[in-house]
């Protein structure tokens, strides 16, 4: 039987969850019958006719239950979701991390069993020339079939932030760098951590740790863990083992070894040790410490 993860290391309150946001992998079918989808640098287009991973987005219905009309909705691709830019009248995508909440915040309505997008500003989504851009006019929205993508296996995105047995949290610095000398959680003590077969996080699942557009990744020669660019990262270095022991886990590198923070918690490095210095904490859902 899998072991909850959450229940096993942290406790939740059933009120935390009560207004938990819904989240919903779907594709997005226009009346041409193309599907949206993402491209490389942030772009979107709708021309492809049929669905790959590339046209899969969450539909994330930030109050919850069932969708519904007039529902604030987030549009998310991995780490980015959807923005409008207002100055060039198109919609985008930017890395969750750090976007403005004012700026990817859609409004879903609903017309005869199809839906279409409000933007933040006050517009509306219509694809145009495979482009996805705003209208002025609700009449002008494109209309979207959204069909519900079931997908096995299909990753799982959580938010949380990683405190070692030094009291500090693991935090991101310019450069690729990684280091644990912060007790307090900021913006860059944040991270998406991603349960790559999907379905309930237990022991012994493969994870990735992302910030931004980067992702952490084991050096082996140096016995350290840094960040890398996503894109151009090996898959196989930056793929992580989690172990539940007790409340803690441990973070097994792909190499075999096991994440931990160095004596002077400036730089994360790679230990066969399986003791306290390389137990962990999981804070899920955490927001920046208010000063």
């Amino acid at each position: 039987m899998k072991i909850l993860f959450f229940a096993v290391i942290l406790f939740c309150s059933q009120i935390l969850f009560a207004q938990q946001a819904t989240e919903i992998s779907v594709s997005l079918k226009t009346p041409e019958g193309k599907f949206v989808g993402q491209v490389a640098g942030g772009g979107l287009y709708a021309l492809a006719t049929t669905v790959t991973a590339k046209q899969i987005f969450v539909l994330v219905d930030l109050n919850g239950g069932k969708i519904a009309e007039g529902d604030g909705v987030k549009i998310k691709f991995d780490a980015s979701q959807w923005r409008e830019d207002k100055e060039k009248s198109v919609i985008h995508r930017v890395p969750a991390k750090g976007a403005k909440e004012d700026e990817c915040v859609f409004k879903l309505h609903i017309k005869e069993k199809l839906i279409y997008f409000e933007t933040p500003g006050g517009k509306f989504v219509k694809t145009e020339n495979n482009a996805v851009i705003t209208t002025a006019e609700a009449k002008n929205a494109t209309l979207f079939d959204v069909q519900v993508v079931a997908l096995p296996n299909q990753p799982t995105n959580y938010s949380v932030a990683l405190k070692f047995s030094n009291g500090n949290y693991l935090g991101m610095v310019a450069g690729g760098g990684l280091n644990a000398i912060s007790p307090e959680i900021g913006n860059n003590q944040i991270f998406t951590m991603v349960d790559l077969n999907g379905g309930t996080l237990s022991s012994g699942d493969s994870v990735k740790f992302i910030f931004s557009e980067s992702q952490m990744r084991e050096d082996k020669s140096a016995n350290k863990i840094h960040r890398v660019p996503i894109r151009a990262a090996k898959e196989e270095e930056c793929i992580f083992k989690i172990l539940v022991t007790g409340k803690n886990i441990l973070l097994q590198t792909p190499g075999g070894r096991f994440v931990a923070a160095s004596a002077d918690g400036k730089s994360i490095i790679t230990t066969d040790k399986k003791d306290e210095t390389s137990l962990i904490t999981a804070v899920p859902n955490p927001a920046p410490t208010v000063k």
